[in-house]
């Protein structure tokens, strides 16, 4: 069953909110797959499982409470504030990806 235009822009737009860079591949890793049916979840096209599902929910509540957009952003302006260039920021910034790539 395909979702309707107005379910697929309101998980776009949770999807935007939760990961704003990769969500596709994320969502593959999360949800065990490849990304072509991880992109047929995005569209609508496929219905996502019900363990996906209750992840996203979990997850864009949890995003909700910590905001960690606004959490990432106070952190660099704070050390912005203390000196630090950009490029150092950036490398940290970085090393702090790898690691989670790595969980």
């Amino acid at each position: 069953m395909e979702l309707s235009d107005a379910e697929v822009e309101q998980l776009k737009s949770v999807l935007k909110q939760i990961m704003p860079v990769g969500a596709r591949g994320r969502l593959a890793v999360q949800g065990n797959v490849d990304m072509r049916v991880a992109s047929r979840w995005m569209t609508g096209e496929k219905r996502m499982p019900d363990d996906v599902v209750d992840w996203l929910r979990a997850q864009f509540a949890a995003a909700q409470a910590a905001r960690p957009a606004e959490a990432v952003a106070a952190l660099v302006e704070d050390l912005r504030a203390r000196g630090v260039d950009d490029l150092v920021i950036g490398s940290h910034l970085a090393d702090a990806i790898e690691r989670l790539k790595n969980n």
